[in-house]
């Protein structure tokens, strides 16, 4: 059941996974944030702290979306982001518009509303990415 707070809950929600659940993030790259996961933990340039980068994996890991219809009016200034996996596929730009939660694959036609976490969770810590250019 969808609830009026954009949240799906029970066991027979119809949302979907962001990220392929057979794959692991090796990047994540911000406008001015690249967080690299190695196999002796998780580094970013610029430095934050490891655990605030676990969680922002974690949120990446676990986010959950809905389809939904396009937005009217449409909105801008996304914060874009390259997501590398290393199931071997090409890297994928998704375009986060917060203010809608949001999230739209570079390319795509669909839109996608985040349930399951709010926006900022998937945000780089102290908004250090730069909005997408259009």
């Amino acid at each position: 059941m969808l609830f009026s707070t954009g949240r799906l809950t029970g066991p027979n929600s119809n949302s979907f996974p962001l990220l392929p659940e057979s794959a692991e993030i090796e990047a994540l790259v911000y406008g001015d944030l690249v967080v690299r996961a190695e196999a002796d933990g998780v580094r970013s340039s610029p430095v934050v702290s490891e655990a605030r980068l676990n969680a922002l994996l974690a949120a990446w890991r676990s986010a959950r979306l809905v389809p939904v219809g396009e937005p009217q009016p449409l909105p801008d200034s996304p914060v874009q982001v390259d997501v590398y996996l290393d199931d071997g596929s090409a890297p994928q730009t998704a375009l986060l518009y917060p203010q809608q939660a949001a999230v739209k694959m570079l390319g795509q036609s669909q839109w996608w509303r985040l349930v399951n976490q709010e926006m900022q969770h998937l945000l780089p810590p102290d908004n250090t990415a730069a909005p997408a250019s259009k």
